[in-house]
């Protein structure tokens, strides 16, 4: 349907440094500390001004730090 297509052409999209930080919620220099660090999520390196993040690879590193909480 419609829907499939709109979160494959979602999924498939490629977000500037600014556009993934606000993905999560953070400030663009915490996403570029995190990559510096080697701890944040995937980016692809265009050219050494061109960062691009896969909106895939955002859900999918979110989705590896998820914590389930016990049930008491």
């Amino acid at each position: 349907g419609s829907n499939e297509t709109i979160e494959t052409e979602l999924e498939d999209r490629l977000l500037t440094r600014p556009e993934a930080a606000r993905f999560y919620g953070w400030k663009t220099q915490t996403l570029a500390n995190r990559a510096w660090k080697n701890q944040g999520p995937p980016y692809i390196r265009i050219s050494s001004r061109c960062i691009r993040y896969s909106v895939k690879d955002l859900v999918a590193w979110a989705q590896a730090h998820k914590v389930q909480p016990e049930a008491e």
